[in-house]
């Protein structure tokens, strides 16, 4: 498999299976209580259960990063204009993905922990969800820089870097904006950043 297929792969599966695993089953099958008690006291329930669909998650959670930084990568050519972007767009989607494999893999030391000590395993649990609304703000930032590469170096297609441009914009406004926003608005934010990165897969995939 060449590394073009791969990162289009990534980008096409990474986001879908992402929200089939954590956006429906997660909350279908163990819950969707707020980071916290709540949260362990669902892991909890049925620890074999919560083992296998968290680690599932991981995965495709991280690798749509993973693609996302393969992507930023293969538009770094030297001195070509948009170089740039993509060069920081890629070290912001491995640091991502690094932030990625550290807050998932602290739901397995959660349910550890969680086995004698709820409370620290909660405070645990806070703590990796403050570093996913941090990589909600990063990934912002990076589809920003990715969309402008895109758009000067008029790869893909011009309406998906428009809509990375966009769907960076929106989640770090939501982040530095000291604004209530609904869950569902987050929710639509969320599936409008997961269409764009799997667009931008098929594209990849395709050739254009």
């Amino acid at each position: 498999m060449s590394t073009k297929t791969l990162t289009g792969w990534l980008l096409v599966l990474g986001p879908i299976l992402t929200f089939l695993i954590i956006g429906v089953l997660y909350a279908a099958l163990i819950g969707d209580g707020d980071a916290g008690p709540d949260s362990v006291e669902e892991l909890m329930k049925n620890k074999q259960l919560s083992l296998i669909v968290t680690s599932l998650g991981s995965v495709v959670f991280v690798g749509s990063f993973i693609g996302m930084a393969l992507l930023a990568k293969s538009m770094n050519s030297g001195d070509t204009a948009g170089s740039a972007y993509a060069t920081v767009a890629g070290v912001i989607f491995v640091g991502i993905t690094a932030a990625g494999l550290i807050a998932s893999g602290m739901n397995f030391a959660i349910m550890s922990i969680a086995e004698t000590d709820t409370g620290t395993a909660a405070i645990v649990d806070i703590v990796a969800d403050g570093i996913f609304s941090s990589i909600f703000f990063y990934w912002g930032i990076g589809n920003i820089l990715l969309g402008t590469a895109v758009l000067i170096q008029k790869r893909l297609h011009l309406v998906v870097g428009w809509l990375l441009v966009i769907f960076g914009i929106l989640p770090v406004l939501f982040t530095v904006i000291d604004v209530d926003i609904s869950n569902n608005v987050g929710f639509i934010v969320w599936i409008g950043v997961s269409l764009t990165a799997t667009a931008a897969g098929v594209f990849v995939l395709r050739g254009k």
